[in-house]
């Protein structure tokens, strides 16, 4: 009997965090065929992805690498956030329904699926049905999965990290056979490492800190340790040897790393991040916006928020518990992970103050792709579980307990302008009328890095020459151009009027680019591109028309214009450069250099002439001292 009440509550406990999630992240009555959950480009890189396997294996192509971005070098796909452990069992969904559909519904059910999996994780460790499920809660929308749930699908679909922490505590608790520990766990580690390379590596890393921690304060869990020990090392053997193509992928093109993955010290958490609230939230975030706006990375990754509720209850439970032992492994637990994520350097207010432990590790091969802000993953995890047996204590003190558990979630509940993230792609409408011929490369201009939505909505007919935003990184041949940087980069394209016509010509031929479609100020996405700029910025446009000059003066005709876009072909007869001219065009110097050098003398300019009124010194003297300490080169 006690099991089939346990059964429907778990049934329930699934019902109420899919329908937490849907509820709270619900599409808009509107949504249309191409508006995908998300704030800004990252989700298109997800819908892309979950197209891809289609598209391979109709065409017999190879679904690590792909012809149809960074054209005619192609781009390999291993060290890429290729999604196969979603995009592939999906795919009959996806073929039916579109890849928009499916990425919506797997961003919808994401924060459910993880709370789930952290409800039984919690439940097989506490045994106390509300707790574990407000465990759950707490993990499921936890500062982590609140920041991912607004770009990352890999890294917001967490669900097999606790449901790995479930099998070992079941197997353990159940007394199950270490086979079917084994078979379980292979299976759930080799999804995670096909859904994101990343989370495998932090939970096989940090799930070996857990053990040693565990084995070290629990004195009474070492004999079911042993016993399980096998079987866990059985399943990680397992897990590596279904996912071995892909190890054999990215250790085979394992200079993309360092192009595809961003330093650590760009992604690691502020100290003051565990005080402080980012915008992601509804108390305090807005106001104490000037300090967090000082954190490193975004407000995405920034998941380390814990209010002062939950900290003074974290002081209080390391005064009081931890000289029992499960409170004791899991607080020393949270301490590693959140030094851990402090990364290379402890940040405060942005600012390096000191060396942190993560200096020692991480420079380590593999180790060094992995962004310690994600780490506070396995915190959120270990904290969960953490309130699940603090709630759960017996005592007549229970009622304050769930009291406090109140207010601290109350702290961290999302701001308003953040829990309803739907953007319309608006795809060109030149690209979905079939007037193109298929197979024809195209530049799309100005790079907004939405180009890969654009090309899976025209169903992948195009391929896009010299770009194709699948995360950070290029082919050295487009990245020798000394333009590229400015084409590619929306800061930098406020220095399009420095590219030289003949010179980008030159590269368009060169690359067999055979059209180029400029998008209209109505495609900027909610003006997404206006905000990642610089300085003033480059409305989108400016950009628009900076890039029609730019092809009319390089020669190329106008084919078509329509509202959303302009189609620019090639002059009749062009021939690709000589190789003289190519050596002539690589030599140029660059010109996001040429234009930030004329920007910091017209700043040193504006500012010395101020000076020399209050100073009474002639402004040459300050320009010439400005120049020196700032190692400026001398003015041609």
């Amino acid at each position: 009997m006690r099991l089939f009440s346990n059964f429907l509550f778990h049934l329930g406990a699934l019902a109420l965090c899919l329908g937490l999630g849907a509820a709270f992240y619900a599409p808009p009555a509107d949504l249309g065929a191409e508006t995908y959950f998300g704030s800004t480009q990252d989700p298109v890189i997800y819908i892309w992805f979950l197209g891809w396997p289609i598209y391979a294996l109709a065409h017999q192509a190879e679904l690590l690498s792909t012809s149809l971005a960074f054209a005619p070098h192609g781009l390999s796909l291993a060290w890429k956030t290729n999604l196969f452990g979603l995009s592939l069992p999906l795919a009959p969904l996806t073929q039916k329904f579109g890849a928009f559909a499916v990425y919506n519904a797997l961003m919808l059910v994401s924060p459910g699926l993880a709370c789930f999996a952290a409800y039984l994780a919690a439940f097989e460790l506490s045994k106390a049905r509300l707790a574990s499920l407000a465990a759950g809660v707490v993990f499921g929308f936890s500062g982590y999965e609140l920041g991912q749930l607004l770009d990352h699908l890999n890294l917001a679909f967490t669900a097999p990290v606790p449901l790995s922490l479930w099998l070992v505590l079941a197997t353990i608790r159940r007394d199950w056979p270490g086979w079917s520990l084994a078979l379980g766990l292979g299976a759930v580690l080799a999804w995670q490492f096909a859904i994101a390379q990343e989370a495998y590596a932090g939970l096989v890393v940090f799930g070996m800190a857990a053990i040693a921690v565990v084995f070290r304060t629990v004195p009474q869990a070492k004999p079911g340790l042993v016993r399980v020990m096998p079987a866990i090392l059985a399943g990680l053997m397992l897990s590596v040897v279904a996912i071995s193509p892909l190890i054999w992928a990215m250790i085979s093109h394992f200079g993309d790393a360092q192009r595809n993955v961003a330093p650590a010290k760009d992604y690691s958490t502020d100290l003051l991040n565990f005080l402080l609230p980012t915008p992601l939230y509804w108390l305090g975030g807005g106001f104490l916006t000037p300090l967090s706006n000082r954190f490193v990375g975004n407000f995405g990754e920034q998941s380390a928020y814990l209010g002062l509720p939950l900290l003074v209850l974290l002081v209080s439970l390391w005064r009081t518990r931890r000289y029992q032992p499960v409170f004791r492994a899991l607080l020393v637990f949270l301490v590693i992970t959140a030094v851990a994520s402090l990364g290379p350097f402890v940040h405060v207010l942005g600012l390096p103050v000191a060396p942190a432990p993560w200096l020692l590790v991480g420079w380590l091969p593999f180790i060094k792709s992995m962004m310690p802000m994600r780490f506070m993953l396995f915190f959120w995890l270990a904290l969960s579980l953490l309130l699940a047996l603090w709630l759960a204590e017996p005592g007549p003190s229970r009622a304050r307990r769930w009291a406090w558990f109140g207010v601290a979630i109350l702290f961290l509940f999302p701001a308003r302008a953040f829990d309803r993230n739907w953007t319309n792609l608006a795809t060109p409408h030149m690209l979905l009328d079939g007037s193109l011929p298929a197979g024809t490369r195209l530049l799309i201009l100005p790079e907004a890095r939405y180009e890969m939505g654009y090309q899976y909505a025209s169903g992948m007919k195009y391929p896009l020459v010299a770009q194709g935003y699948l995360s950070s990184g290029a082919a050295p041949e487009f990245e020798a151009w000394p333009f590229y940087r400015t084409i590619s980069r929306p800061s930098d394209q406020k220095f399009i009027p420095l590219i030289q016509p003949n010179q980008f010509n030159d590269f368009l031929l060169h690359f067999g680019v055979q059209a180029v479609v400029v998008t209209a100020p109505s495609v900027d996405q909610a003006g997404e591109t206006a905000r990642m700029l610089l300085g003033e910025g480059f409305p989108m446009a400016r950009q628009s028309a900076a890039f029609s000059a730019l092809l009319k003066s390089a020669g190329w005709q106008v084919a078509r214009q329509d509202q959303d876009a302009t189609l620019f072909l090639p002059p009749a007869g062009a021939m690709p450069p000589t190789q003289a001219q190519l050596a002539a065009d690589l030599a140029q110097p660059r010109t996001d250099v040429i234009g930030n050098l004329a920007l910091t003398r017209a700043r040193i300019d504006r500012v010395t002439a101020r000076l020399s009124q209050l100073l009474h010194i002639p402004q040459p003297e300050l320009v010439r001292f400005a120049d020196w300490f700032l190692r400026i080169p001398p003015a041609p």
